[in-house]
């Protein structure tokens, strides 16, 4: 008998220890510096919400919560695509959220329902002033202005400007390449890198993942590294890429526009 009353007091223990694990670990809180609606920006008072958080299980966006039920890398950039379900679990409705984290500008980019959502992730700095609960049940962090974060005006306009152009995997007609699409333009990159002598003497060697913007008359600009591997090998793939012949501009409603394009660029030693 007390072993059944032991075993039943550790059982009810670790009831009652799961249920305080709220929020799921690893969660990260994403303030909104940013918001479109269909593409349109709308304006702060209309945003349907100013923070978003996010763990390894599930997202809170506004008052609603989701369940992380899969996630896959995108096949011709490093965006995450989740699959996610409402929670709590009514019916068979599933969404997909297209979630992009730029490490070399710290900015993060939330597709979902219509929305395009600009991000910053919150400093660990930040996790000890509590002002309020989260859509989790706990302490929310401070007021999220900009200046908290260290975003100047400049950095806000290069934000805004941005925002101008449209994502790769969004546009309705993809931009292409020589009429070919992503293996085209590998190949006439790959034709024409130079492997870096000290590269090569050091045996460095790895990808780097570059963004540019195919313009609306098809020209290549704004080439930057997203994650580098080895300065000379970087300033190679940069130097190549800029020298891009003009692409057929993608599309949106039948108007040429602006498309955020992301490109690896890979260094094999042979």
């Amino acid at each position: 008998m007390k072993r059944f009353v032991l075993l039943a007091v550790c059982v009810l223990t670790g009831m009652v220890c799961n249920a305080q694990l709220r929020p799921p670990v690893q969660t990260d809180t994403l303030v909104i510096t940013g918001v479109k609606y269909n593409y349109a920006e709308i304006r702060k008072e209309n945003w349907p919400c100013s923070v978003i958080y996010k763990s390894t299980t599930m997202f809170s966006i506004g008052d609603s919560k989701f369940k992380i039920l899969d996630a896959k890398e995108g096949l011709l950039d490093d965006s995450i695509y989740f699959t996610l379900t409402d929670l709590p679990y009514t019916d068979n409705n599933e969404y997909t959220l297209i979630y992009n984290e730029d490490e070399y500008d710290h900015v993060i980019k939330i597709w979902f329902s219509d929305y395009e959502f600009t991000c910053k992730k919150l400093p660990p700095a930040f996790e000890s002033v509590e002002t309020g609960t989260d859509a989790f049940g706990e302490q929310l962090f401070a007021d999220t202005s900009k200046e908290d974060y260290g975003q100047s005006s400049d950095s806000v306009d290069t934000i805004d400007s941005i925002e101008k152009e449209i994502p790769f995997q969004l546009v309705e007609e993809k931009p292409s390449f020589k009429g070919g699409n992503a293996n085209a333009f590998s190949k006439w990159v790959n034709e024409r890198l130079v492997y870096p002598e000290i590269a090569k003497k050091n045996g460095v060697s790895g990808r780097v993942t570059l963004q540019f913007t195919v313009e609306t008359d098809g020209r290549v600009t704004n080439v930057k590294v997203l994650r580098g591997v080895d300065p000379s090998l970087d300033k190679e793939a940069v130097r190549v890429v800029s020298q891009s012949p003009k692409w057929e501009p993608g599309k949106q409603d039948g108007t040429p526009v602006n498309v955020i394009y992301t490109f690896p660029v890979i260094f094999q030693l042979r």
